[in-house]
């Protein structure tokens, strides 16, 4: 429980990272199933940073939930600018935006049957947009 606890109150990947390195340390080399869940945690730190509320797989779904406050740095990013694009342009239908009331919720379609193979897609996608981001605020 209190390595659950501990992976929670992570806030970098920096902590992440060492947190991984101990765990290995301790426990010696783990299975899959913990491996995806670093990736998780690795990806909600990723999206975190960039500003994303909330991020979930839901099935061979995406779902991106922006902040409620419409004032949010993220809105004035290079990300949600990147985003914007490929709505405008995804002609695939992969990029949607969901009928939230709320707040902004983007979903999109992602490949992949096994976990693994759905976390790599979403960690592409994310990927993709922080490095638009980051070649944007150079």
């Amino acid at each position: 429980m209190n390595l659950y606890r501990r992976l929670y109150e992570l806030t970098t990947e920096d902590e992440l990272n060492a947190l991984a390195f101990e765990m290995k340390d301790r426990f010696g080399e783990y299975l899959d199933d913990v491996e995806n869940l670093l990736r998780i945690i690795r990806l909600k730190l990723k999206a975190s940073d960039i500003g994303l509320e909330k991020i979930a797989v839901r099935g061979k779904t995406l779902v991106m939930e922006f902040p409620a406050d419409k004032d949010h740095r993220i809105f004035e990013s290079p990300f949600f600018s990147a985003l914007i694009e490929r709505l405008s342009h995804d002609k695939s239908r992969k990029y949607n935006i969901a009928p939230e009331k709320e707040r902004l919720v983007v979903e999109v379609a992602i490949n992949g049957n096994s976990d693994g193979d759905r976390l790599k897609d979403v960690e592409k996608i994310i990927a993709e947009m922080a490095e638009e981001q980051n070649e944007n605020s150079i």
